[in-house]
């Protein structure tokens, strides 16, 4: 807990990749625990400046946030809350615009509409009958966590704006595409908006166990010294570790690596879309972060196919894993400065896997 050479270097160091002015960040241990500080920030904040009615909570549907007890009502994923029994009656969740799912907000469909867009979140306002002046805060991540699908820029405009004008804070986890993974060193960076809060961990300390919550500074003072604290914050090595990453993060500009060898990534996996049309039915991605999705023609998830390429990639010895939307979603995560004929190999064993269990399996719905 005691202030330490290398927890002052690692604040710096965050503080210097923190496009927020004047911001203040604060560590902790995990993604986690960085999503619980969020909402206390949240809700505390809401008490302070519009009363204890002002604890309102909007995040969204089929998002991930951590496994905590506030991180996984602040979630989306109704099954992962079935043992709390007593869920937060102020946190709601609303739909993602993302293109898979909804024509609307898919820039190739003739059905592409930014106001479309938008209403599904005031839609959410409405039916639940909220105050938005009783909004203190609203949460989502940096991409559609279980589709691997950025945000609608225009959409994350529009919610900036809108909490501007009800006294919310909008904040970003950042937790999994952030720390150049995006493309940008912040996936929101490429929305064209700042948030009040944002979390980060994972590539933040380079695996180490850390994380922060960034915030602006009269935010994060809104705790007294030692009022907001955890036993391992800010620990000597991990910060030690996060110091020395976020400064090769920074000065190799890794964000500019992600980015190039993201488009190798979405290029190959449209490629393999087309030759098998009849199994892949989603490609999506930013930067360095796909999510390969098997479904039928009706858009029904197929997890059985996709855990049979899970285990062929890694009987060929490439890692990787298909933890969301039902197990139907492959996750192409490989570290951000990956030599280029090592992302090319792992690509192709994919592919040899892919042929494999389409030439072994039944067709869908057989």
């Amino acid at each position: 807990l005691f202030c330490t050479e290398e927890r002052i270097e690692a604040a710096k160091e965050l503080i210097s990749v923190c496009p927020i002015p004047d911001a203040k960040v604060f560590m902790l241990s995990s993604g986690s625990e960085a999503t619980d500080a969020a909402l206390k920030m949240m809700r505390t904040w809401g008490k302070k400046i519009g009363g204890p009615e002002k604890k309102i909570v909007i995040t969204f549907q089929d998002s991930f946030h951590g496994r905590t007890l506030g991180a996984q009502q602040l979630g989306g994923i109704p099954e992962l809350k079935d043992w709390i029994g007593n869920v937060d009656p102020d946190m709601y969740q609303t739909p993602y615009p993302n293109a898979f799912q909804h024509p609307f907000a898919d820039p190739e469909s003739p059905e592409y509409d930014e106001d479309k867009q938008w209403q599904t979140f005031l839609d959410t306002i409405e039916k639940n009958n909220i105050d938005p002046d009783k909004i203190c805060g609203v949460c989502m991540g940096g991409y559609h966590e279980p589709l691997c699908q950025p945000a609608p820029k225009n959409f994350v405009q529009r919610l900036r704006k809108f909490c501007d004008e009800h006294n919310a804070l909008l904040t970003i986890d950042e937790v999994q595409s952030g720390a150049c993974r995006s493309g940008t060193f912040w996936a929101f960076e490429q929305t064209g908006i700042l948030p009040d809060l944002f979390c980060a961990a994972k590539g933040m300390s380079g695996a180490m166990p850390q994380s922060a919550l960034f915030g602006r500074r009269e935010i994060m003072d809104v705790y007294a010294p030692g009022d907001l604290t955890s036993t391992h914050s800010g620990s000597p090595v991990a910060s030690a570790a996060t110091a020395a990453n976020i400064r090769y993060l920074r000065d190799n500009k890794v964000w500019e690596m992600a980015a190039e060898r993201g488009k190798i990534v979405m290029d190959f996996m449209k490629d393999l879309q087309k030759k098998f049309p009849h199994r892949i039915g989603m490609v999506s991605g930013q930067g360095l972060l796909f999510g390969v999705g098997y479904f039928d023609a009706d858009k029904k998830p197929q997890p059985e196919f996709c855990r049979a390429v899970l285990m062929r990639s890694i009987e060929k010895g490439v890692l990787f894993t298909t933890p969301v939307f039902g197990g139907c979603v492959s996750r192409i995560v490989p570290p951000c400065n990956i030599p280029i004929d090592a992302l090319m190999e792992g690509l192709q064993v994919y592919a040899e896997a892919v042929a494999e269990c389409d030439a072994e399996m039944p067709a869908y719905n057989a």
